[in-house]
């Protein structure tokens, strides 16, 4: 009698286990940094790679120096900003909000990226103000069931970006 108790206690404590591990879901991001189609015939040698919570850089979850990179980040856990930088390179990042509406919270999603990177054209003193704020805002979109970028947001940061660009290389 002893061994059925435990092998039901066992099932059990297994069904739990299995049960609390999907507490909540998942955004899978995936990418690449590399450089823009202009300077495709450079080679880009470990750029850095660092994911963290919005205006807490020194509490970083994920950390690399490769092109190629993978992580995961449970939905409705806060804000993240995924920074790219490489030495003799304008870094850039973006800013990924994971709140998602409830029903959807155990959902499994997917979001491939690529950072291109911008040589600079003079030595760097100061990186200008517009390289520090995130490329893209990236979001759920309860009508498309998918994380989006915010493309009003996207499109008036490069026309920023572009001009300090051509500012630069007159």
């Amino acid at each position: 009698m002893k061994k059925v108790w435990f092998f039901f206690l066992f099932c059990f404590a297994a069904f739990f286990a299995q049960a609390q591990q999907r507490t909540s879901g998942l955004l899978e991001v995936t990418g690449k940094v590399t450089l823009t189609k202009s300077y495709a015939d450079r080679v880009l040698k470990n750029p850095h790679v660092v994911v963290y919570p919005i205006g807490k850089p020194e509490q970083a979850i994920y950390e690399e120096k490769k092109n190629d990179h993978s992580f995961n980040l449970n939905l409705n856990s806060g804000e993240y900003i995924i920074k790219a930088s490489c030495k003799g390179y304008y870094s850039k990042s973006f800013q990924i909000n994971t709140a998602v509406i409830s029903k959807e919270a155990y959902a499994v999603y997917s979001f491939p990226f690529t950072i291109d990177l911008i040589p600079v054209k003079e030595p760097k003193s100061e990186q200008d103000p517009v390289f520090e704020k995130p490329v893209t805002i990236l979001k759920y979109s309860p009508s498309e069931d998918l994380f989006m970028n915010d493309s009003v947001y996207t499109k008036a940061l490069q026309i920023r970006v572009d001009s300090v660009l051509n500012k630069v290389s007159k």
